[in-house]
């Protein structure tokens, strides 16, 4: 784990009782993002309020070199009081103006259509391709609009999982690579791929008409979750070039690059949702060059759900589109920080229901989850990372009380939390103290 130091965040929150948001920087004594996230909610959940997304939250040198003199002079100070004993300092806190209900340019629904009957002993050929509200979900054309086109972006890889062998060079709909040149030669068999899945004029009626793409995609590739579906009037030139700008983009503060799987569903499940009242980053990913996206869609729970992501208050956005280039930010990144972290308090939450058999009979894993939640999130901010050491911290809580930290009469214990010790040494140095304050050491070794 890098060392501690001071990080300033620009932070959104939201008062958990009435619902009014606020603006203010945070400084944080933290070694990286997560223990930055994990100790800002540690110290404000006793205020009422929750995180509601960060943005910047990097190491001060950092910050104050990106922004330069935009960094207010009182955001400087911030950094300057944190420490191993003071984790947590906020600045001035604004109201964020909102109206009552925050804008939301995405609307996410949520579909169940019904699937194809059962098939049997009908010849393949005189089979339906696909369920009826899917078909309309995909391919259904509004009226007195501009024809809606369909597009898919899959993933090469994952659908050779399926098939056993590449075939997006042999299929019998348009198809072209993300990638360009020698990378799209050399990641051919992995690279992600933009198909256009328009229905050919008359294959809304006649099943003959329907390309042989369509009817292996829906009978093999359904519910696997190999790419999502675009729906736009934009051409697939238009298409192309404006979803390939996001497969590989700048981290900021950083001189790297990221590989942004975009058409993996957890950008559907997590991403978009997070996004959806941002008027930029929609702006972003939605509208480009006269043309807008209308919807984004996945399949989900095995193909037996439809997640829709439909544009919203596209007039208003059309003139506000912003000329910066997409870069990943912490805040693009917070959704998948915090599935990560839901996903380890889990399996943390399992290890111990099998390492406490007894002690925790009565208590399911999802419980446990929930009453391990916040102490392992300040153990992280206290620089802790190591699994083993985690599962012991949180065993402690769950016998000792969530603030067991707190509890030494002398503050000796809550002494070497906030000590600049390493973290195995921390570690050690907490066992013994453990140990002289109570005789019963099952729960700690």
């Amino acid at each position: 784990m890098c060392g501690l130091e001071a990080w300033i965040g620009d932070c959104y929150l939201r008062d958990v009782e009435d619902g009014t948001d606020y603006r203010c920087h945070a400084a944080v004594w933290a070694s990286d993002h997560d223990t930055f996230c994990a100790a800002l909610a540690a110290h404000i959940e006793p205020l009422g309020l929750a995180i509601i997304w960060l943005e910047e939250a990097l190491p001060t040198s950092h910050y104050l070199a990106q922004n330069g003199t935009l960094a207010p002079l009182q955001t400087k100070a911030l950094a300057e009081v944190v420490h191993s004993r003071h984790l947590v300092e906020l600045g001035p806190m604004q109201r964020v103006a909102t109206d009552g209900v925050p804008q939301r340019y995405l609307t996410i629904e949520d579909h169940r259509p019904v699937p194809l009957p059962d098939q049997t002993g009908i010849l393949l050929w005189d089979q339906d391709w696909i369920a009826p509200e899917l078909k309309e979900l995909l391919f259904g054309q509004p009226e007195d609009e501009p024809k809606m086109r369909t597009y898919l972006i899959v993933d090469a890889n994952l659908r050779k999982n399926i098939t056993g062998v590449f075939d997006l060079d042999s299929v019998d709909v348009p198809v072209q690579c993300l990638f360009k040149g020698e990378t799209a030669q050399e990641l051919e068999e992995s690279a992600p791929y933009l198909i256009d899945m328009t229905l050919p004029d008359g294959a809304w009626e006649d099943r003959a008409l329907v390309p042989d793409f369509h009817r292996d995609f829906f009978r093999n590739h359904w519910g696997h979750n190999t790419g999502i579906f675009i729906r736009t009037n934009a051409l697939m030139g238009e298409v192309w070039r404006h979803f390939r700008k996001f497969t590989l983009v700048p981290r900021e503060g950083r001189k790297t690059r990221v590989f942004v799987r975009f058409w993996d569903e957890q950008y559907i499940r997590l991403y978009f949702p997070h996004i959806a009242d941002n008027r930029e980053r929609v702006a972003l990913w939605f509208l480009r060059d006269g043309f807008c996206v209308r919807g984004l869609l996945a399949d989900q729970d095995g193909g037996k759900a439809v997640r829709e992501i439909l544009l919203q208050h596209a007039l208003f956005l059309v003139d506000n589109i912003p000329s910066k280039p997409f870069e990943i930010t912490n805040y693009d990144l917070a959704p998948f920080y915090k599935e990560r972290e839901q996903k380890d308090l889990r399996k943390l939450a399992a290890a111990l229901k099998k390492g406490f058999p007894n002690d925790l009979k009565h208590y399911s894993e999802e419980m446990i989850t929930s009453l391990i939640d916040e102490p392992v999130a300040r153990m992280v901010a206290y620089g802790f990372s190591q699994q083993k050491h985690l599962y012991i911290l949180a065993a402690w809580s769950l016998f000792f009380g969530k603030t067991f930290d707190q509890k030494d009469p002398s503050g000796y214990l809550l002494d070497i939390f906030k000590s600049s010790l390493s973290e195995a040494d921390k570690m050690s140095a907490l066992k013994n103290r453990m140990d002289q304050l109570s005789p019963a050491k099952g729960a700690r070794s």
